[in-house]
């Protein structure tokens, strides 16, 4: 038929037009759900993830933190773990309703792990019975333990993508086995037998460490620093109060197992805290320094420098700084700064020109003529004509304070006026007619008389 082929092509545009506009992010979906945190992180470690976000038409069967906690999944292997994981992906479309509401009651379902190739006989396959009164069960063939069961719905793309919660973990028979719960574990003794002792013996004494031990099996990131790190932060951490010394040490802690991996994925990102409450208060920034993991707080950083302990769900990394949250030490800033009016500069207290003490007239100023400005001579010139200026030429009042004439002006000798110089010249003259008679006496008689 003439235009086939067009319309094979269109056919075949719409098709991957189609699979566009149903694209799915599972990991982003799972995001959104901090209770399926370590689910998304073993199906994104395990490129599990990668697949179903390939796939339509899925259901994808989750566990919480805390039904993953109860069996032992890090000791697996990669690779293991991956399997495990892919049972838990069904590839058909199965909603809430359509599973309560199985025609025969019950089906057999092919999972993402039946297409690995190294599924064994039905292993691959999960049988979903409808039992009735809200009760939805989920278990591998041949398998002896417990079925797992519906909890609830997560998110529908209907036809698309389906998540679902369910009871518990599934595996093959044998492969996982219950694990030794984390609440057995003595964080405190750990923390002491490792360099983190002064961090060990404040979390007892405030009680943190009974929240930890509470939510562990849940979960638990702990950031420890090591003994060191308290030399210079000390003196501050006395000055805090009793809640804010919880705050700061659940700040410490994630109520989430967040292996390095993890953390180092989380570049740039701020994650929450033990300490963090309805208004998303007391986030920790999450950076990297090469390949090295670093907390920062808006008011100091910490580097990771190494692991504790990694065993899910609890790990404890070894940190070189306190946390230090900006809602407790950061300086707070006064709601109306008062303006700054500079001091004078006591050395100039006015701009008004005013003559030193050293340039004044130590005379007072009054009508009579000073004793000392009538000897002066006249201002034109200190060598000039003798004679005598008028007295009131040179009043205190009419001199300059600056005047280099001033009877104050260091190192200035007044000009002798004449009178005085006429009488130094008679008694110098007397003076000599008086010795005359006795030298001529002393010549004639030999001695004086």
């Amino acid at each position: 038929m003439e235009g086939s082929p067009q319309l094979h092509f269109a056919a075949i545009i719409l098709s991957v037009l189609a699979v566009t506009c149903h694209a799915h992010n599972i990991t982003s979906i799972l995001a959104g759900y901090p209770e399926f945190s370590l689910f998304n992180d073993y199906i994104t470690r395990t490129k599990v993830a990668d697949d179903i976000n390939t796939r339509t038409t899925i259901t994808v069967l989750v566990v919480d933190n805390e039904a993953m906690s109860a069996n032992s999944l890090l000791g697996l292997g990669l690779e293991t773990a991956q399997h495990v994981m892919s049972l838990h992906v069904l590839l058909d479309y199965l909603d809430s309703t359509k599973l309560h509401s199985i025609t025969t009651g019950s089906m057999l379902s092919t999972t993402l792990f039946q297409t690995t190739g190294v599924a064994e006989d039905m292993t691959g396959l999960l049988n979903i019975t409808d039992l009735k009164g809200g009760v939805v069960a989920f278990e591998v063939p041949g398998s002896n333990t417990v079925a797992a069961t519906l909890v609830k719905s997560i998110y529908a793309d209907p036809y698309n993508i389906s998540v679902v919660q369910i009871s518990k973990m599934m595996a093959p028979p044998g492969l996982l086995t219950p694990s030794v719960p984390a609440s057995s574990v003595n964080i405190s003794a750990l923390l002491a037998n490792t360099g983190h002792a002064v961090f060990a013996r404040l979390i007892t004494a405030a009680g943190v460490l009974d929240t930890y031990q509470e939510i562990v099996n849940g979960g638990l990131t702990v950031f420890a620093p090591v003994d060191g790190a308290f030399d210079g932060a000390m003196t501050d951490i006395q000055k805090l109060s009793s809640a804010q010394l919880v705050s700061m040490l659940e700040y410490h802690a994630r109520p989430v197992y967040t292996p390095l991996g993890t953390l180092k994925s989380t570049n740039g990102d701020a994650v929450t805290t033990v300490a963090t409450n309805g208004a998303e208060r007391y986030l920790l920034k999450v950076g990297l320094n090469g390949d090295s993991v670093i907390l920062g707080t808006g008011v100091n950083s910490a580097a990771i420098t190494s692991t504790v302990l990694d065993d899910q769900p609890l790990v404890v990394f070894s940190i070189d700084k306190v946390l230090m949250p900006p809602e407790i030490f950061a300086a707070p800033v006064p709601r109306h700064a008062p303006s700054h009016v500079p001091a004078p500069t006591p050395a100039v207290r006015s701009h008004v020109t005013t003559p030193t003490p050293a340039l004044r007239s130590p005379v007072p100023v009054s009508s009579s003529p000073s004793p000392v400005s009538s000897a002066l001579p006249p201002v034109s010139s200190p060598s000039s004509a003798v004679s005598r200026p008028p007295q009131h030429a040179f009043t205190p009042a009419a001199l300059p304070a600056e005047s280099p004439l001033s009877s104050s002006a260091p190192g200035f000798a007044p000009t002798p006026s004449l009178s005085s110089e006429k009488s130094s010249a008679f008694r110098v003259s007397i003076g000599v007619v008086t010795l005359i008679p006795a030298v001529l006496y002393y010549m004639v008689f030999g001695r004086i008389f």
